[in-house]
C-alpha cells in the first residue's frame, strides 16, 4: 500500500507477497569404453537472490491513515524449492574416471557485498490505525503481520564408476553436493499508531510473527568397482550446507492502544546432511574411501520492542524468540577388497 494513502470504510485490509516458484537443475552424463578409458562429468547449478515484500507504509514524513478498520493483514511467504541433482557414470575394461557437483545457492552467499542477503519482507510503517468498535465483532480486530520462510533446497550428486579387464583397473570416482542460504526473515511494525474508534469497545489483538521453517537435504554418494590383475577402486563424497539465516520480529517506536500484543520470532530449520563412498577392488589392489558431511550454521533470532514504543495494553503482552534448529550429519565408508573378478564381469 502506498504512502499516503487512506483507507475509511469499515472493512478488512490484506496486503500478501508469495514466493512459490520451483527451480530445477539436473544433470547426468554417462562415460562407456571398450578399451582404454571412459571419463564424464557433470554439474547442475541453482543460484538465486529473489526478494519478497508485503509492506504497507514507508519511512516518509506522510502517514498512511487507516480508519475503521476491521482487520488488517500483511503476510509475506517464501515457499520455494530448488532442487539440483548431478549424476554420473563411467564403465571402462582398464580405467573410468568421473565426477559430479550439486549446487544450490540462495542470497548470494559466494558474491559480493552488496544485495547478499535475500529479504523476505512483511511491514507495516509510519501508518496510522483506527480500528472498528471491537465488540461488533465476535472475535474482535485482528491485526497481524507476518513473514514466513518454508523454502525447500534438495541437492544431490552421485558418482558411479566401473573398470574391469584382465590387467589394470581403476575406477576414480568423485562427488560433491552443497546448499548455500543467507537469508532474513522480518515483519515489524515501526512508527505505528493504533487508537480505538470507540474507547469504550476492545481493542485490537496485534500478532507480529516472524518465522523460519526451511528443509535443507544435501547428499553425496559415490561408487567405485575395479577388477583386473591389479585394481584399483578410489570414492570420494563431500556434502557440505552453509545456513546464515535471520530472523527478526520487531515493534519499533510508535504508540499502540490494543487489547494483546504478541512479538514473535521462531528459527526451525531442519538440516540434514549426508555423505556416502564405496569403493570394491577385485584382484590384487587398493580400495580407498573417503565421505565428508558438514554444516555451518551462523543463524539470528530475534522478537524486540524498541524505540521507545509506547504500548497500552487491556491484557497481555508478549515478546517471545525461539531457535530450535534441527541438525543431523550421516557420514559412511564401505570399502570391499577380494580375488572376485568374476563376480563384476563373469
Amino acid at each position: 500500500m502506498p504512502n499516503g494513502k487512506e483507507v475509511f470504510e469499515e472493512t478488512d485490509v490484506t496486503v500478501a507477497a508469495e514466493n512459490s516458484g520451483k527451480i530445477y537443475a539436473v544433470g547426468a552424463g554417462v562415460g562407456v569404453s571398450p578399451d582404454s578409458l571412459a571419463a564424464n562429468g557433470t554439474v547442475a547449478i541453482n543460484r538465486g537472490n529473489n526478494n519478497l515484500e508485503a509492506i504497507i507504509g514507508d519511512y516518509g514524513s506522510t502517514h498512511t491513515n487507516i480508519t475503521n478498520a476491521e482487520n488488517i493483514s500483511v503476510v509475506a511467504n517464501d515457499s520455494s524449492s530448488l532442487l539440483g541433482i548431478a549424476g554420473g557414470v563411467g564403465i571402462s575394461r582398464q580405467v573410468a574416471v568421473g565426477g559430479s557437483v550439486a549446487y544450490n545457492e540462495i542470497g548470494n552467499i559466494s558474491g559480493n557485498e552488496d544485495g547478499k542477503k535475500q529479504q523476505n519482507t512483511a511491514q507495516i510503517n509510519n501508518a496510522v490505525i483506527t480500528t472498528a468498535n471491537g465488540d461488533t465483532t465476535a472475535d474482535g480486530v485482528k491485526i497481524n503481520v507476518g513473514a514466513f520462510d518454508n523454502a525447500k533446497l534438495t541437492t544431490a550428486a552421485v558418482g558411479v564408476g566401473v573398470a574391469a579387464g584382465n590387467g589394470v583397473g581403476v575406477a576414480v570416482q568423485g562427488a560433491a553436493a552443497t546448499a548455500l542460504i543467507n537469508k532474513d526473515t522480518e515483519a515489524s511494525m515501526s512508527g505505528v499508531s493504533i487508537t480505538k474508534q470507540n474507547t469504550s469497545g476492545k481493542g485490537a489483538d496485534v500478532v507480529v510473527e516472524a518465522d523460519s521453517n526451511n528443509s535443507i537435504l544435501t547428499t553425496a554418494d559415490t561408487a567405485s568397482v575395479a577388477v583386473g590383475s591389479t585394481a584399483v577402486a578410489v570414492g570420494a563424497g563431500v556434502a557440505v550446507n552453509r545456513s546464515e539465516a535471520g530472523v527478526k520480529a520487531l515493534v519499533s517506536g510508535g504508540s499502540m492502544n490494543v487489547n494483546n500484543l504478541e512479538v514473535n520470532a521462531a528459527n526451525s530449520a531442519a538440516i540434514e546432511t549426508i555423505g556416502i563412498g564405496g569403493s570394491v577392488a577385485g584382484g590384487m589392489g587398493a580400495g580407498v574411501t573417503g565421505s565428508v558431511a558438514v554444516n555451518m550454521i551462523g543463524n539470528d533470532t530475534t522478537a524486540k520492542i524498541d524505540g521507545g514504543a509506547d504500548i497500552t495494553a487491556e491484557n497481555n503482552v508478549v515478546v517471545d524468540a525461539q531457535s530450535d534448529e534441527q541438525i543431523a550429519n550421516y557420514a559412511a565408508v564401505l570399502q570391499l577388497l577380494r580375488r572376485a573378478r568374476q563376480l563384476v564381469f563373469p
